[in-house]
């Protein structure tokens, strides 16, 4: 979810994940935003911010590892 200005997303995910996991979709604990996501990149789509980066990139490999898990 992508909007202008600061974390006005982060509201809609905590419902959005209450409806997903309603419907027996697993859906991960933590979330990350990007506020200001008309500004947050560089012309190459990386993310400007490191420690932002780095928690999506964590948020990921829980993801993975999640994912991992569902396999057995």
């Amino acid at each position: 979810m992508s909007r202008e200005g600061g974390h006005r997303g982060l509201r809609g995910l905590i419902f959005l994940g209450v409806l997903l996991a309603n419907m027996g979709i697993n859906v991960l604990p933590s979330q990350q935003t990007v506020g200001h996501a008309d500004q947050a990149f560089d012309g190459n789509d990386h993310l400007l911010d490191e420690a932002k980066n780095n928690a999506i990139l964590q948020l990921g490999k829980t993801l993975a590892l999640h994912l991992e898990k569902l396999k057995y």
